[in-house]
């Protein structure tokens, strides 16, 4: 009497390259048919030798468990055989529910996680540390034990334990858009039959208004004499940022020796440190003011210290004043001089004029400001 015989197969859908890890599932193979059910275990191409896992620093507990994921099928055909009895699909469609639902409830949630946001090469190391907050969270809420935890009711009570904490609904949204993320991980793996977030709508919440500094309010920080030497170095990293547009990521990143040349005026090439998109500016007079003054390297501090320097450049305008503000104040400031939508677009790295729109909004609010102003003097 014949019986099936039983291997792993590796990234059958041919999906695995060299930044996306393939899937292994367990192969059953009687009379020229095939069944395969998933493992739930995902490796790079150059951790899977055919038959196991290596070269990878989980390798002996990732063995471990296809071990025991085809244990079952190798005992089960084995009592077959020593019984006489026929094999059969249904027999083994009863057999895999079991293991089946006994897996799913038996991954951990947050190691999965985990893994995925370390082993994943298809996003950048600003884009991972962002993604860790979620192992945080995972630790505090700590009801998503297994990915059988993850139903509706536990999503709302998640949502509701984000709102307790204070957050805003827009870091609370940041937040379930990163568990979204790893419970599609979770379905492709075929670990997972559905997303529970299918009934569970989440608000994404307003954005906080963008801030920036007014022509004046630069020109005040601009023309101060400041005694402390580090405030002075974060206001000239701050004029720097405010008429190049660059976010912080992107200062430590610029080297004036890749400048171009072109007649009076240098030209800057470089792709965005958070979207990877190349941006294209020209070093306007007060920034390369700023590079004469400190040698042409910029006195570059961590963002910790930049920020902390900068709540005292804003009391001299009455506000506070972080890195970011910088960026803002480069765009509101452009669209404020006629510089087109799509042109800043490309003076910020945006992929599309979709993210720029924001500042038009800041634009518009300028404009009705200045109509109460004449209108007030009417």
């Amino acid at each position: 009497m014949k019986y099936p015989t039983v291997s792993f197969k590796y990234d059958r859908r041919k999906k695995a390259s060299g930044t996306r890890p393939g899937l292994i599932e367990l192969e059953v193979s009687f009379q020229r048919t095939q069944k395969r059910f998933s493992t739930g275990l995902s490796v790079m191409p150059d951790q899977w030798d055919g038959a196991r896992v290596i070269n990878h620093p989980d390798s002996l507990h990732l063995n471990a468990m296809l071990s025991a994921v085809m244990r079952p099928v190798v005992d089960g055909l084995t009592r077959l055989s020593l019984d006489g009895e026929q094999f059969s699909w249904s027999w083994l469609a009863d057999l895999m529910r079991g293991p089946e639902k006994e897996r799913g409830a038996s991954v951990n949630f947050r190691e999965y996680v985990a893994e995925k946001i370390e082993s994943r090469r298809d996003i950048r190391s600003s884009t991972r540390r962002d993604h860790r907050i979620i192992l945080s969270a995972l630790d505090g809420f700590k009801h998503f034990r297994t990915l059988a935890d993850l139903t509706p009711r536990r999503i709302r009570e998640f949502d509701a334990w984000l709102h307790l904490k204070g957050y805003k609904q827009t870091t609370v949204a940041k937040y379930h858009k990163i568990m979204k993320c790893y419970i599609n991980f979770a379905i492709a793996d075929e670990l997972m039959d559905r997303t529970p977030y299918a009934s569970v709508k989440i608000e994404k919440g307003k954005a906080a208004e963008r801030r920036y500094l007014t022509e004046a309010e630069m020109q005040t920080i601009m023309d101060a004499d400041i005694p402390d030497p580090s405030v002075a170095r974060a206001r000239d990293l701050f004029v720097f940022q405010a008429f190049t547009g660059m976010g912080y990521a992107d200062l430590e990143k610029f080297d004036f020796a890749k400048c171009e040349r072109r007649g009076e005026r240098y030209i800057f090439r470089q792709e965005r440190q958070k979207t990877g998109e190349t941006f294209y500016i020209a070093i306007l007079s007060p920034a390369l003011a700023v590079l004469r003054k400190y040698g042409y390297t910029l006195p570059l501090v961590t963002n910790q210290k930049y920020n902390a320097a900068l709540k005292s450049l804003g009391v001299l305008i009455g506000k506070r004043v972080t890195s970011h503000d910088a960026r803002h104040t480069f765009a509101t400031w452009c669209l404020n001089k006629g510089v087109s939508m799509e042109t800043l677009a490309k003076f910020l790295g945006h992929s599309s004029t979709k993210s720029t729109q924001v500042y038009a909004k800041i634009v518009d609010k300028t404009i009705e400001r200045a109509f109460d102003m004449l209108d007030a003097s009417i």
